[in-house]
């Protein structure tokens, strides 16, 4: 009996430290897939945002980088991005395809593994190509953001357009929604995403992960039913993170959903007979992803700290600062052809950049950057130089009649990035202390390309009437869902 009783003692001791070991290692195994995923999000947005685009190209911060996807010409996963975006239907190990059609455009799926040596992301004890252990991470992104021209991308990336299917190619827009991302049981996490990035874990039961010739998506990312009576809120369905495609839709309802990914539940916390999956549960891809909204945002602020730069450079040059461009008109590039006191930063496409000889051209006198006027980002941009360091000020000394933003009044010159657009229309109120916006300005902050009201781009009203006032909310003011202003100081006094 006590031989027995011991027996049992050392089993349960044995099978019970075999789980505790399991446990521990699942929590290793996720520890280091957050970082990773931390790690690969912060080096995409660096890459993304603070790239310097080739010149006379329309790469803009906020193109993203294309997959490395395994082609005929380049069977391998060697971390660099391939020449463009599969579509739905692509065989991997085979050509990328051809895009000579709008069904063929239409089709495009920027999906494949994590681009780690293009983007500078450092790899701890790197895994072989065929990564076993599901350590490197997979890249999904909307095909708005292909580092490429009209027709096959977006012709322009900047917060102004980024949502406009009517301003760029053919097939941009609408026609590429942003990736929609789910929880376990499929309820909407995000239908606003730029980019998904994924680590697959360890493979699962039927997954073979070879070498030679290495293994497409199916092979890493994982599948799950979300069955019909499963407890709400959930969203019944097939999610499968490793297809380009919905299973069950239509081509036209494909391409109008886009991509759409799950995040697994903790598999270790799955039952058995859990009523909410169909059996088995095999799902342990972890994700994390990039909103366009915040996407936007970084890239807002890199286009701010051009402008400052150019228009410091301006001044450093000629003493005062350059006036603005009407608002709604981006074709304004000389000092001495737009006579605004306020309104967009004076810089528009190449091919505008002409001034009559001997005027102090602001494009000319800056050395431009080619992505920032290929993509427009002048129209994305309010800028208000104070009065007295203007050319023809009764006084330019640029040291009185200065601008107030917050509590600073010594300002000589602001930028503010207009931000995405706002859809919730007339919303409740502003921030910082600006009165509530009423129904008399229903658009505010919808940012109408072209339009001549400031109230289309600002989205406060001390800011919307700060070109008469001069004054504006504070540089560090909170956005929120109804104020994305973001605004930078170009110089102040001392």
């Amino acid at each position: 009996m006590v031989a027995l009783i011991l027996f049992i003692m050392v089993a349960f001791g044995f099978f019970g430290l075999r789980q505790l070991n399991s446990n521990v290692r699942q929590t290793v195994v996720s520890s280091d897939a957050e970082r990773m995923l931390a790690r690969a999000k912060e080096a995409l947005i660096a890459y993304t945002i603070y790239q310097s685009p080739a010149a006379g190209t329309a790469d803009s911060p906020g193109r993203m980088p294309w997959p490395d996807v395994v082609t005929d010409t380049a069977p391998n996963y060697d971390g660099l991005s391939e020449s463009n975006c599969v579509n739905r239907t692509w065989v991997s190990g085979t050509a990328l395809p051809v895009t000579t059609t709008s069904a063929q455009r239409l089709a495009r799926r920027c999906v494949g593994r994590f681009p780690w040596k293009t983007v500078g992301l450092s790899i701890d004890h790197l895994p072989p190509e065929n990564d076993p252990d599901g350590i490197m991470p997979w890249l999904a992104f909307s095909p708005r953001l292909m580092r490429t021209t009209s027709p096959e991308g977006c012709a322009y990336i900047n917060s102004n357009r980024i949502n406009d299917s009517t301003s760029a190619g053919a097939d941009c827009g609408a026609n590429w929604p942003w990736i929609t991302v789910v929880d376990a049981k499929g309820v909407v996490l995000t239908n606003r995403a730029a980019a998904v990035i994924i680590i697959p874990g360890p493979k699962l039961f039927t997954q073979n992960r070879t070498i030679a010739p290495l293994a497409d998506s199916s092979a890493y990312l994982d599948r799950v039913v979300v069955q019909a009576g499963c407890t709400m809120p959930c969203i019944p369905g097939t999610y499968d993170n490793s297809r380009r495609r919905i299973l069950g839709f239509s081509t036209a309802l494909d391409n109008a959903t886009g991509l759409r990914f799950i995040q697994c539940a903790d598999i270790s916390t799955v039952a058995s007979n859990d009523p909410n999956y169909a059996h088995p549960y095999r799902c342990n891809d972890k994700l994390t992803w990039i909103t366009i909204d915040e996407l936007m945002e970084h890239a807002e602020r890199r286009a701010l700290t051009e402008a400052k730069a150019k228009i410091q450079n301006f001044f450093d040059q000629t003493g005062y600062l350059p006036y603005a461009s009407p608002v709604g008109e981006m074709d304004i590039d000389c000092a001495d052809k737009s006579r605004s006191a306020f309104g967009h930063i004076p810089s528009g496409p190449v091919a505008l950049n002409k001034c009559p000889a001997g005027s102090p051209a602001f494009t000319t006198q800056t050395t431009p950057v080619d992505w920032f006027a290929l993509n427009l980002w002048a129209e994305a941009i309010y800028y208000h130089p104070a009065p007295s360091c203007l050319e023809n000020a009764p006084v330019l000394d640029c040291n009185s009649d200065l601008l107030q933003v917050g509590s600073n009044t010594k300002v000589k010159a602001l930028l503010i990035a207009t931000g995405l657009p706002i859809t919730a229309a007339p919303f409740a109120e502003s921030t910082k202390g600006s009165p509530p916006v009423g129904p008399g300005s229903p658009q505010r902050g919808w940012n109408n390309t072209g339009s001549t009201l400031i109230s289309d781009y600002l989205d406060s009203n001390l800011n919307a009437a700060g070109g008469a006032s001069k004054r504006y909310d504070a540089v560090n003011t909170r956005r929120t869902n109804s104020y994305k202003d973001q605004l930078l100081i170009v110089t102040q006094l001392p």
